[in-house]
């Protein structure tokens, strides 16, 4: 997903600060200002992201930041689900 380098830089202190409270065990960030599945603007950067975070509490959660090609694929399939509004009519009431 594109974000900014203020989005990524938040991404990293919330994730830094999760390791140092031993608060998150596993995750994994990636990020590159170099790719050609989106256009970036100048301070702005492709991001794919799962952090889990809230370990200490139990189970916990997760921050998930999806790759830009993830989203556009399961947009252009999500687009000929029953209810995305392009299923054709049959005309019957």
């Amino acid at each position: 997903m594109k974000q900014s380098k203020e989005q990524l830089i938040d991404l990293l202190e919330r994730t830094a600060r999760a390791l140092r409270e031993d608060d998150s065990f596993e995750g994994r960030i990636s990020f590159t200002c170099m790719t050609d599945i989106v256009d970036l603007g100048k301070d702005e950067f492709e991001v794919d992201a799962f952090v889990r975070v809230g370990n200490s509490l139990g189970q916990g959660g997760a921050i998930c930041i999806p790759p830009t090609q993830q989203i556009a694929e399961e947009s252009v399939l999500g687009s000929n689900l029953p209810g995305s509004g392009s299923e054709s009519s049959s005309g019957l009431s």
